[in-house]
């Protein structure tokens, strides 16, 4: 009687030893708080966009090549394309991106981009792309009217020791397209020139007026 009692006390005790260690083995794991992130703040922008105007294009890249971001804005006019007056200015600006993701405005200018209506009834908008590449950045432009048809693309190009863009190269082309019968379409070039630093000289961003020769 004695030996059962205290095999039953051993196997209660036993027991206890168990279901101790076993909610010891398993504790909940501890809460994982994830590391906050740095979002870029979209609404820093809002102050190089005046009222009446959006953003109508950007375009990222390394323009001073220190491996940061920076940013090129073209800004039109808030449904520009059902006003009175469609030639409005397209404001080009050059914001240089910070460590801490922000921007600081480098240069503007509202006579890099051509208006709404410069293209031509075969496409009224003439604006096409902007690319950045190697410390320099193009803007394209094309338009036509019937079987004409023109392209302009000026590029920019960053001199660090003096922190500004200057005009690098400024090419136009314009084209005759003629369908002869059953052998398709002819293209005739009428234009093809492009201008250097040589035939314009050493010209700023913010002084370039696509409307203007750039030698003028």
């Amino acid at each position: 009687m004695h030996t059962l009692r205290y095999y039953t006390a051993c196997s209660l005790l036993l027991l206890i030893v168990l279901l101790v260690a076993c909610k010891q083995g398993h504790q909940p794991a501890a809460k994982v708080v994830p590391v906050a992130t740095v979002a870029t703040d979209s609404s820093s922008l809002d102050r190089y966009t005046p009222a009446g105007y959006e953003v109508f294009d950007e375009e990222q890249g390394d323009l001073n090549l220190d491996s940061i971001p920076d940013l090129i804005l073209v800004l039109h006019k808030t449904g520009e394309s059902k006003l009175a007056t469609v030639a409005a200015k397209r404001p080009m600006l050059i914001l240089m991106g910070r460590p801490d993701t922000g921007y600081d405005l480098l240069a503007k200018n509202d006579h890099v981009v051509y208006s709404h209506d410069m293209g031509g009834s075969s496409n009224p908008e003439p604006f096409d792309t902007i690319a950045i590449t190697h410390g320099r950045f193009s803007v394209k432009h094309w338009g036509g009217m019937g079987s004409f048809q023109w392209e302009r693309s000026e590029t920019f190009q960053y001199a660090p020791n003096e922190k500004k863009f200057y005009l690098f190269k400024d090419s136009y082309k314009a084209e005759h397209f003629t369908f002869i019968g059953n052998k398709g379409m002819r293209s005739s070039k009428l234009v093809n020139t492009v201008k250097t630093a040589k035939d314009f000289g050493k010209l700023p961003f913010d002084k370039y007026d696509i409307y203007k020769e750039p030698n003028d």
